[in-house]
């Protein structure tokens, strides 16, 4: 996909398609569990895709990942100098609202295939800057470590068990189709938002010390 013309949007509409049939159907089945362990899978393997993508086609990976090249300068910015939104809460927090009131939008409207999509879109660029940075170190696999951050990991297990949620109206064909169980889902899912918070705010610092240290010759 990330070869054709267009290859970036074609990406992120069809990307939910490997998941689709087995989300659905454990949903449809009433198998939250296992609709969420697929989407993380299918998280992990996408991710895994795109990150030996762009290492090995960083030319195409530029042209055609949706907001990669933009994301990676915004991060290459922070790591030399520390400014921009990844390290000011101010600014980064009114973008992360964002992003979730659309993806609660999209998850509704669609029976969780859009939220799916509009996630492939945002771990696209994510993974993108990751693998450009593992590109540009001479330790690669430590600057995997630190490129891809433990509060990016509590937002995407956040958004997926979201995701399973806001599926089940559509696909169950209910306005409520919520039991007592689903509020420790609920529950789970609002903390993994507020830990991707809290995380950013405080250990944002060390992961750019470390990145600065790694990939300092990408960002000089």
């Amino acid at each position: 996909m990330l070869f054709a013309p267009q290859g970036g949007w074609l990406f992120i509409a069809l990307a939910p398609l490997t998941l689709w049939t087995p989300f659905r159907a454990a949903i449809l089945g009433d198998r939250d569990g296992e609709a969420f362990r697929k989407a993380v899978l299918w998280a992990i393997l996408l991710s895994i895709g795109l990150i030996v993508f762009t290492r090995l086609f960083p030319e195409r990976s530029a042209e055609n990942i949706v907001r990669g090249a933009t994301y990676r300068a915004e991060m290459y910015t922070w790591i030399e100098t520390g400014g921009g939104k990844e390290g000011d809460w101010h600014r980064f927090l009114p973008e992360h609202a964002l992003h979730l009131g659309l993806f609660v939008f999209l998850a509704l409207v669609s029976a969780g295939y859009a939220g799916l999509a509009l996630g492939a879109g945002l771990m696209g660029y994510m993974n993108y800057f990751v693998a450009s940075a593992m590109s540009a170190s001479s330790r690669p696999w430590e600057t995997l470590s630190a490129a891809w951050f433990p509060w990016s990991a509590c937002r995407v297990l956040a958004y997926i068990a979201f995701g399973v949620l806001l599926a089940r109206p559509l696909l169950r064909r209910s306005g409520w189709p919520y039991e007592s169980r689903h509020a420790r889902w609920f529950l789970l899912a609002t903390i993994g938002l507020v830990l991707d918070v809290l995380l950013k705010i405080f250990l944002a610092p060390a992961f750019r010390d470390r990145l600065h240290e790694l990939v300092t010759t990408a960002v000089r």
